[in-house]
């Protein structure tokens, strides 16, 4: 695409022409993809520097004189600008990284301090072996039966509302009225006490 081509594109970027504003990016985005390409292995997102390659380039585009040279020298020295700044800033962020392993600073006492990390493995383990022993005592309760176990998942998630739960049993099992619902309720949760006292 010609240079004038292309200032015509911006002109009509800045009067709002959104239609102009794609063709300017479906010509300059080869280009931000091919620099993005080079670093890929150096930083976290491509996405996010090609984002950010994009804003730079319409604040470029809102700024631009044509007077000043080519629109496509702009892009690129933009392009790559952004590129530094990116690669730079991945750097003073990675730079401050320090081992766990070691103490954090040493108090006026002298004693160490070190990070305390939690191991997070160990809490999901616990909250499998949780789970899995819920999920059997809820089997045991429910007996195969749906209703028991719509009234188990309810109390799980925290409704004990008796007539709130009798309502939503109504809905899903219509051929018993709610009153009856709710006496079934009574009677589940004495029976699921029992049962649970002695397991």
């Amino acid at each position: 695409m010609k240079n004038n081509q292309l200032n015509s594109l911006v002109e009509r970027y800045r009067q709002g022409d959104s239609v102009a504003l794609d063709e300017l990016c479906r010509k300059f985005i080869p280009v931000i993809t091919k620099h993005s390409e080079s670093i890929w292995y150096k930083i976290e997102s491509q996405v996010e520097f090609e984002c950010r390659c994009i804003k730079k380039i319409k604040v470029a585009l809102e700024n631009y004189n044509p007077s000043r040279g080519k629109l496509s020298s702009l892009v690129i020295n933009v392009i790559k600008k952004e590129k530094n700044d990116f690669l730079s800033r991945r750097k003073r962020r990675h730079g401050d990284i320090i081992s766990v392993d070691k103490p954090l600073y040493t108090d006026k006492d002298g004693n160490e301090v070190t990070l305390d990390i939690q191991d997070v493995l160990a809490d999901v383990e616990k909250e499998v072996i949780e789970s899995d022993s819920l999920n059997k005592k809820v089997a045991l309760l429910a007996k195969d039966d749906s209703r028991r176990l719509a009234i188990l998942k309810a109390w799980i998630e925290g409704e004990t509302n008796d007539l709130i739960l009798a309502k939503e049993l109504a809905t899903t099992f219509p051929d018993t009225a709610e009153t009856g619902h709710r006496r079934f309720i009574q009677r589940f949760r004495i029976e699921c006490q029992k049962q649970l006292a002695t397991v």
